[in-house]
């Protein structure tokens, strides 16, 4: 396979008063896939501890030479993608910044993969639509001797003609993603060279292709939610350079599975169980 590429791009910066503006766009042709045009919008203002951002973004995945191979009926176009993102922010105090953001992406020409007994090997094609849309939140706080990163996500499903992504009870989830995911990172400062760094992840319900049903075919079942813990105590400079760290991943022993996120023929691989970790690390300083 041989393909010729010929692309375009452009950018312009304004700022004013009202907001920061930043303009810009893609143009691409392919002598195999055709042509895309990609045009990108950022408007950013800061007015005193309030922030806020809005984009508008297009964004294109070419196809790869396996994928125009093994194109089904021997073509295949460019995924396309469309983002509008918003985010608020207040910075309550030097230490303290609370932000959300809201999304929207939905996608077209979704270039997937798929098989059958009648085509072992396998060939790609594009479906009409998939996409999804959400909120997230951070907060974030930093004292003297101690900080703290907390996140909140929400995204569910959008429009979507996939039926290897569908799940048969809910159309607000794709497969073998959760819709609710909370995590907090933190640090403490115990001395000047001893620190502890727990870490904490809460994942939603998941759903997942786990079983055959009366008819021999996949079903979709639900994956619990799950809660991992982990913590790690670093000790700096045992003498100059050496660090020494203990650690354990998954104290609660969790063993969260890890699902495909489409019909893949078999069910989520087992999730790792409680792992503890011993690290030594020593830096050289070579400006002495």
């Amino acid at each position: 396979i041989s393909f010729n590429n010929v692309a375009i791009f452009g950018q312009a910066l304004f700022k004013h008063r009202l907001a920061n503006a930043t303009v810009g766009f893609r143009y691409e042709r392919n002598n195999q896939y055709g042509d895309a045009f990609v045009p990108r919008l950022a408007l950013t203002k800061k007015i005193e501890n309030f922030h806020f951002k809005v984009l508008y973004s297009r964004a294109f995945r070419a196809p790869s030479i396996e994928n125009i191979n093994l194109a089904e009926d021997g073509t295949i176009e460019p995924e396309e993608s469309e983002v509008i993102e918003l985010e608020l922010g207040y910075q309550f105090t030097p230490e303290m910044l609370l932000a959300v953001n809201a999304f929207r992406l939905s996608t077209k020409n979704v270039i997937v993969y798929f098989s059958s007994l009648d085509n072992p090997e396998g060939s790609y094609q594009n479906f009409d639509m998939s996409g999804s849309s959400g909120v997230e939140l951070v907060y974030s706080i930093r004292k003297k001797n101690w900080y703290g990163h907390l996140t909140y996500s929400f995204s569910q499903a959008g429009k979507n003609t996939m039926e290897s992504y569908v799940v048969p009870q809910t159309s607000k989830q794709f497969i073998g993603l959760p819709a609710h995911k909370l995590t907090l990172n933190t640090n403490f400062n115990i001395t000047d060279k001893l620190t502890f760094n727990p870490t904490f992840i809460f994942s939603g319900k998941r759903y997942a292709y786990t079983t055959l049903d009366e008819d021999g075919l996949p079903a979709v079942t639900k994956l619990d939610s799950y809660f991992l813990a982990n913590g790690f105590l670093n000790y700096r400079n045992i003498v100059p350079g050496l660090t020494a760290g203990i650690g354990v991943y998954d104290i609660l022993n969790e063993q969260p599975s890890i699902p495909q996120a489409y019909n893949g023929d078999y069910g989520p691989i087992p999730g790792r169980s409680r792992e503890f970790v011993v690290k030594l690390s020593y830096q050289f300083d070579f400006k002495k």
